[in-house]
């Protein structure tokens, strides 16, 4: 994985040294994914899909490699997961998959 500087990411500092700290944590990973879980139509189940909303603002077009299922615009409900989890598995080989839920 690709180490960044501080500078580049310039919503969320947060992301950029997670990220940092990851590539250093275990680097045999393909990939760093995100699943953002939960909706906006019921209150109080946001959470993931704000968070993924956020990532997605902190990555931008900064040079950080990882994907984001689940947003406020594409919210991941807990039936579509296995949908996304095969999707993931057949594009990466060895992705480390972080799931975020409110958990209501």
């Amino acid at each position: 994985m690709t180490n960044i500087s501080n500078k580049n990411v310039k919503y969320n500092k947060f992301m950029c040294d997670f990220y940092n700290e990851f590539s250093k944590i275990n680097n045999n990973y393909s990939d760093l994914v995100f699943l953002c879980i939960g909706t906006d139509r019921m209150t109080g189940d946001c959470f993931g899909p704000l968070v993924g909303n956020r990532i997605k603002e902190a990555i931008g077009n900064n040079n950080i490699k990882c994907t984001v299922y689940g947003d406020l615009e594409n919210p991941l409900i807990y039936s579509g997961i296995d949908k996304s989890l095969k999707e993931i598995n057949e594009k990466c080989d060895n992705p480390c998959i972080i799931a975020i839920d409110a958990a209501l």
